[in-house]
């Protein structure tokens, strides 16, 4: 997270106190995305309830009993998904709400951080992190660096979140089908009592990230029912364009490389096009086609040890999006070997959708920030200037930069870092290449749609020289942050008023 707008809803770098990312109406849908409705209960937690989930959990000790369990039934249509609990356990000092899917099986279907307030280890709100618990059981030892792979810095929140996933289970046992009376649902929840002209601004967990909408609507409930309608459209392509779900459309594609051509959704197909386009006007510095060597670097860390020449060599062979075969209007074919990753594009594509889709709705005056690292800006708020932006700066912030009607993305080669061979790597890898990035750096790009931002930012992070490369006649500016060096192209500070306090 590298950007901050007006309306952010998290700091900069580590998790600060009290950071809220999921209101209990939305958490349900982070673990079940799939679901068309919830059957939503109370549960009284009694003190014979307490001593047999006590009794089930053996060693795990919890340090927190909740007084009542609100939990979630999940259905797609008729056919019925699981179970969402909400749980709290203390990492170090105070409690991490999280909330738990559970399938009929008692294995878990996905969890999600709804708020952490410890100073530190928020990094365990990731998502490569939270996706080791799916399939896990109640006689899963759920500790790190056991079982669960660590994160450095964030043991104690690691082991909270273990001692939550297993109270988690045990509660769903014992409370079984027990019935109370049921929660209001998230719309009368939320229903307005005034029409009168307001801002609104929610923020949802999507994509393994947060999706954080600020709307100036006519009144309350039409601005909440413009950001609900962008945040399924979110969730919709998230179930089209992740990596991370088996069961997505990309996931489908990528298993079918080297088996001929392959009917995929329109926005899969849209997203790959135009990754193909701008791989090519980036001289391949941007390429969806990296997961082999993404996947290599991944194997070799696990394994402490750097790839051989060889290695990098091989899986190489397989990148390069010239090796994407399209056939239109819904047909991908890809060879053997290769595999796509839509990542930061995918967040870019879908952050551009959702301002198209305000537009349609009548939203004049809007602000998308998805991850603080895509960011689409509707017009400027009434009677004031464009929406300011502020660019993190070591631990200052710099800026503001205006967006007026544009898209913004920033990337940073060290944003994620691990230790291979005793030598820091970021996760951003070159396919030109095939080495991963070990300078820090942070590219910031100006453009009309975040998914050319997303691109383009991607280019400049990897190679600087694409600056000099941007082309011309387009609304794109890029700005480079290396150390206490700032380098930006002539249009990039008027796109967005760049006004830097470094200067």
């Amino acid at each position: 997270m590298l950007v901050l707008a007006a309306a952010a809803l998290a700091v900069v770098g580590g998790a600060a106190a009290d950071e809220i990312y999921l209101s209990e109406a939305d958490a349900p849908a982070a673990v079940f995305p799939t679901a068309s409705r919830f059957e939503r209960v109370e549960i009284k937690s009694t003190p014979e309830m307490r001593a047999r989930v006590a009794a089930r959990l053996g060693a795990s000790k919890p340090t927190v009993w909740e007084p009542s369990y609100k939990i979630a039934t999940a259905f797609d249509g008729d056919r019925r998904l699981g179970r969402a609990v909400v749980v709290e356990e203390i990492g170090k000092h105070r409690p991490i709400t999280l909330v738990v899917g559970v399938d009929g099986d008692g294995k878990v279907t996905g969890i999600a951080v709804m708020a952490y307030r410890e100073a530190y280890g928020g990094e365990i709100r990731s998502r490569r992190f939270l996706q080791q618990y799916r399939g896990k059981g109640e006689s899963d030892p759920l500790l790190p660096s056991q079982d669960i792979q660590n994160i450095t810095g964030a043991t104690l929140s690691a082991r909270a979140v273990g001692r939550a996933v297993k109270k988690a289970i045990a509660v769903l046992r014992e409370v079984g089908d027990a019935k109370s009376a049921s929660l209001p649902s998230p719309r009368k929840m939320a229903r307005a009592t005034e029409c009168a002209a307001a801002r609104v601004r929610e923020a949802h967990y999507v994509m393994g990230t947060i999706l954080d909408i600020t709307v100036d609507a006519p009144c309350a409930e039409t601005g909440r029912a413009w950001i609900r309608q962008g945040v399924a459209e979110a969730r919709r392509l998230d179930a089209e364009l992740s990596s991370f779900r088996a069961d997505s459309a990309l996931s489908n594609l990528n298993r079918s490389a080297g088996g001929g051509p392959s009917v995929v959704p329109t926005d899969l197909y849209h997203v790959v096009a135009l990754s193909r386009q701008l791989s090519t006007g980036t001289a391949g510095r941007f390429d969806i086609t990296v997961s082999p060597l993404v996947r290599l670097w991944e194997r070799a860390a696990g394994m402490n040890r750097w790839p051989s020449t060889r290695e990098i060599v091989a899986a190489r062979h397989a990148v390069g999006a010239e090796r994407i075969r399209l056939h239109a209007p819904d047909r991908i074919e890809l060879p053997a070997g290769a595999a796509l990753e839509l990542g930061g594009i995918g967040k870019g594509y879908a952050a551009d959708r959702i301002g198209r889709l305000l537009r349609e709705l009548g939203a004049t005056s809007a602000l998308v920030n998805f991850g603080q690292s895509s960011i689409v800006a509707i017009g400027p708020p009434p009677g004031a200037p464009p929406w300011p932006i502020w660019v993190r700066r070591g631990e200052a912030l710099d800026g503001p930069l205006h967006l007026r009607d544009m898209a913004l993305s920033t990337s940073a080669s060290l944003g994620r870092t691990r230790r291979v061979d005793g030598r820091t790597i970021g996760h951003i890898i070159d396919p030109t290449t095939g080495q991963p990035l070990r300078r820090s750096a942070q590219a910031t790009v100006v453009a009309s749609t975040a998914t050319e931002a997303e691109a383009w930012s991607k280019a400049l992070l990897i190679d600087p020289a694409a600056l000099a490369a941007l082309p011309s006649g387009t609304e794109l500016g890029g700005l480079l942050l290396e150390g206490r060096l700032a380098v930006e192209d002539e249009r990039f500070a008027a796109l967005c008023d760049w006004r830097s306090a470094a200067r």
